[in-house]
């Protein structure tokens, strides 16, 4: 009998094998090549061609292993809903029909394979309710992150004050760029670490922001954590609409929360308000 894993287990997996493999390819083709370049053993051209096979060697093992991957994580995990949206959100794999998805390599028995696992997406993803989950969830600004964006800031100031006193167009454009850049980051980060206030208020009862009367699980749907942007650099963001079809996104970058966490909350909190109205 196959050990049945969880989401996040297979997704850690995935980033492991995959993710790890690639970034090596991406990483060491381009080091190799500068070091035989400082060496003289290859021409200039020859880092183009470094970075050039570290790309193409990255993206073949990742079109092989990412089909391994799939049929491995669909056959172990129960939720194969929650898995794909999950593959998707953190870029292990792309949505269906995408160009990219095109280039991931199948053998026929992959594909057939893949094909029989395809039947599980019949049935809905099972959920229980988290007992770890308290009456009320209260998030608040994240103070590691405020005081990380607060020492970029001073960092960038200080390089634009150095490129100001140069005498050229040049550094005084930049530099100028850097110190209201620098500057913002600082003013706002000290907003935000000082920032108190609950931010989002979350129970069975519904979601509260902090700029917004609560609003009733009756009253939230499509709910969900989306992302934008690619891989490590993706900002995760809480989105819904309500009754009157207005349309909420949160940045969550700046919370103290995790995305996948908050997923089990937004869910935990729904079982709870579903059993308390029937």
């Amino acid at each position: 009998m196959k050990r049945e894993v969880s989401v996040d287990e297979a997704i850690k997996k995935g980033q492991l094998i995959i993710n790890v493999p690639v970034m090596i390819c991406l990483i060491g083709c381009p080091v190799i090549g500068i070091y035989l370049s400082n060496k003289d053993l290859i021409p200039d051209w020859g880092l183009g061609v470094a970075i050039v096979l570290g790309i193409a060697l990255g993206w073949l093992i990742w079109s092989i292993v990412i089909t391994k991957w799939r049929i491995w994580a669909f056959e172990h995990v129960r939720n194969v809903h929650e898995l794909k949206k999950r593959a998707i959100e953190t870029k292990l794999i792309w949505r269906d029909g995408h160009v990219f998805e095109k280039t991931e390599i199948r053998s026929k028995k992959d594909q057939q394979k893949l094909e029989e696992l395809d039947l599980k997406f019949q049935e809905d993803d099972i959920y229980e309710e988290d007992p770890s989950v308290p009456l009320v969830t209260k998030i608040y600004y994240s103070k590691k992150h405020s005081i990380f964006i607060l020492l970029f800031g001073i960092f960038t100031v200080i390089i634009s004050f150095a490129l100001l006193l140069d005498d050229s167009l040049k550094s005084y454009i930049i530099g100028s760029f850097l110190l209201a850049t620098g500057g913002y980051c600082v003013i706002m980060s000290i907003k935000k670490t000082f920032n108190n206030t609950v931010q989002i208020t979350i129970d069975k009862s519904g979601i509260q922001l902090v700029s917004e009367p609560k609003i009733s699980w009756f009253e939230i749907y499509e709910d969900a954590i989306t992302y934008e942007g690619m891989g490590k650099s993706s900002t995760a963001h809480l989105t819904f609409y309500d009754a009157d079809d207005r349309f909420f996104k949160i940045n969550l970058e700046d919370l103290k929360i995790k995305p996948a966490r908050l997923e089990v909350i937004l869910r935990t909190y729904r079982m709870r308000h579903s059993k308390n109205n029937t």
